[in-house]
């Protein structure tokens, strides 16, 4: 769904208490989720390289190995209460959805020893798809801070189909 848009504090986007609202999105194939609570607005990348933001990859945080990133469908995330405006490149939003809070499983001991940053903190099933919940507070203090024409040189490197 590529129409999905961010607005914020809309009484539609009211949640239960026992539930968490998550925008959901994919990279290279792999599905995460993010708390809506922490995100202010969403735009499109070349939205975002005219606004004074700081942004940076998703991609520099939580590794794909050596694999180039392809991106397909790439916005820009602004994070809500942080002190400079951050944005963070995401691909593919494709939907904000509802979850019951009980259905978030913790990451199995295997898999926390192993992962490489601590934005990455629990997981959800969603039909038949496993998505990693990702916490954009965490993960900005992970990114490394590049200048603008620095990102956008890396990121016109990097293939969108």
């Amino acid at each position: 769904m590529s129409g999905v848009e961010v607005r914020s504090n809309k009484e539609s986007d009211q949640v239960a208490d026992d539930e968490i609202r998550l925008l959901i999105f994919k990279i290279m194939g792999v599905c995460f989720g993010a708390d809506m609570e922490q995100i202010e607005e969403m735009v499109d990348f070349s939205q975002a390289q005219q606004e004074d933001w700081d942004i940076r990859n998703f991609t520099e945080a939580i590794s794909f190995r050596d694999i180039e990133v392809e991106y397909k469908n790439p916005k820009v995330i602004l994070i809500k209460d942080s002190e400079q405006d951050v944005g963070i490149i995401i691909d593919q939003p494709e939907d904000i959805i509802n979850i019951n809070i009980k259905s978030i499983r913790l990451l199995p001991p295997l898999l926390e020893s192993h992962k490489t940053v601590d934005a990455i903190w629990a997981a959800v099933f969603l039909d038949d798809e496993l998505a990693l919940l990702v916490d954009f507070y965490r993960l900005q203090s992970s990114l490394p801070k590049k200048e603008k024409q620095e990102l956008l040189e890396s990121f016109e490197d990097s293939k969108i189909e």
